[in-house]
């Protein structure tokens, strides 16, 4: 009987000693992955940096006179075929990329303006640039199974960045 206890406890010495021993090793190990995570991660971003984005992806101010945006529009619940699906998710896709350049663009203009209401910023941003909203277009769309579409819709003219920063500063001035 005696034995059997001493062989028990010996056993358990030897465990908490290979446990201190396997959790010093472990440690090492977890801390040599971690740092060889990070070094990946380090180069990937550098390699990321270097590569530029194909033009077409780029979204937001490609330059001062071009906007794009990425938008996407569902049909109708039950609508016919798939062809009027399509038909109207387009259409959908086009009014959210609307709504999201002007709601991107009265957020310009307000965050320098926060005692104009949005209604007038809106009403102003339209009548300066609503025109070129409305003649955008569709540069890339895509359709899934269902029919709903994903496009990236771009506004071109002249100095639309500029005429958007004269109307937020003509704002600015009128309204001190």
């Amino acid at each position: 009987m005696k034995s059997d206890i001493s062989r028990r406890y010996r056993f358990m010495e030897f465990q908490r000693y290979a446990g201190k021993r396997e959790k010093r090793r472990a440690f090492a190990l977890l801390k040599a992955l971690l740092l060889g995570i990070l070094l990946l991660l380090i180069a990937c971003n550098w390699a990321r940096d270097e590569r530029k984005l194909p033009p077409r992806s780029q979204i937001g101010w490609i330059s001062d006179n071009e906007f794009r945006v990425r938008a996407a529009g569902a049909a109708k619940y039950k609508a016919g075929d798939l062809s009027e699906r399509k038909t109207q998710a387009l259409q959908a896709a086009i009014l959210m990329a609307h709504y999201i350049i002007y709601e991107e663009f009265i957020t310009t203009i307000a965050r320098d303006v926060a005692h104009i209401p949005r209604s007038e910023i809106k009403k102003r941003v339209t009548q300066e640039l609503g025109q070129h909203i409305s003649a955008g277009k569709v540069i890339e769309m895509e359709y899934d199974g269902e029919g709903n579409c994903k496009l990236i819709y771009e506004i071109t003219g002249e100095n639309i960045k500029q005429k958007l920063y004269s109307v937020r500063n003509r704002m600015m001035i009128e309204n001190k």
